[in-house]
């Protein structure tokens, strides 16, 4: 049967690809002696390579340690022996679940998760512009006035893994104003408000607010929002320096329903 000369490729799992030792095979199974994956062919007559035959032994470095044990007057050998490889470094990422997002001041920050692959390494978190967003050693991120800032997270990294950065932006607005109407009455933007006010803003309770448009109130953390639609009232208010923490929903349809905000 007809032999031929081939290299195996596989240099992460086979110390005969790592020393590019030129292997001798049957052509109907020319696979590597050692680790079983096809061979490349080369030229016969290539005479820059080491060479090993098929019938040869596996030439990997071998540890050897041994330790005589004497006891009674037997004599018992201990010997371990084994193939030692370098560990390929894991590959490192880092990657953000948004490349955008846009915050409005006042409101409960929505930013985006970070997936680190692997685990457990250092991060280290940045601001652009800590006077628009600041950004603390856990990733915890605050935004603090109107603009645009990138957060950027980087593994600290090694010479044996090497660092990895991932980026978002975050754009930062103001709240809408509330604004007066003509006849002294506030906009609330989705609604317009009556009662009392405070520095020109609505303040106090007893205040009541006719909704003009859709409008999704957010009740405290853990409890569900409430859909206003225009025609709704929302009466007997509680307003705080704008901000609305207390009414009862008089839907259009005739049902009432209290809501706590709170501050």
């Amino acid at each position: 049967m007809a032999k031929k000369k081939g290299i195996c490729k596989n240099v992460d799992g086979c110390s005969l690809a790592q020393e590019k030792i030129v292997q001798e095979a049957e052509s109907t199974q020319f696979v590597c002696e050692e680790c079983g994956k096809p061979l490349v062919d080369v030229v016969s007559k290539n005479k820059g390579k080491k060479s090993r035959g098929a019938g040869s032994k596996k030439g990997p470095v071998i540890g050897i340690v041994a330790g005589i044990l004497v006891l009674g007057g037997a004599v018992f050998g201990v010997v371990k022996s084994g193939i030692f490889k370098e560990k390929t470094p894991e590959e490192t990422q880092l990657s953000w679940s948004a490349a955008e997002v846009s915050h409005v001041l006042g409101d409960i920050p929505q930013l985006p998760v970070l997936t680190a692959v692997p685990e457990g390494l250092e991060i280290v978190y940045t601001s652009s512009d800590e006077a628009v967003a600041s950004v603390s050693a856990d990733g915890q991120v605050k935004p603090l006035s109107a603009g645009e800032a990138m957060i950027t997270a980087s593994f600290a990294g090694s010479k044996e893994q090497a660092p990895a950065t991932s980026s978002y932006i975050l754009t930062v607005k103001e709240k809408p104003k509330v604004l007066p109407t003509e006849d002294g009455k506030y906009s609330l933007g989705w609604g317009i408000y009556e009662g009392p006010k405070k520095n020109g803003r609505p303040h106090g309770i007893q205040g009541e607010v006719k909704v003009k448009k859709y409008h999704t109130i957010d009740l405290k953390s853990g409890a569900d929002a409430k859909q206003v639609s225009p025609g709704d009232r929302i009466v007997n208010c509680k307003f705080v320096d704008g901000k609305l923490v207390y009414g009862v929903i008089k839907y259009r349809d005739g049902r009432q329903e209290a809501i706590n905000i709170g501050i």
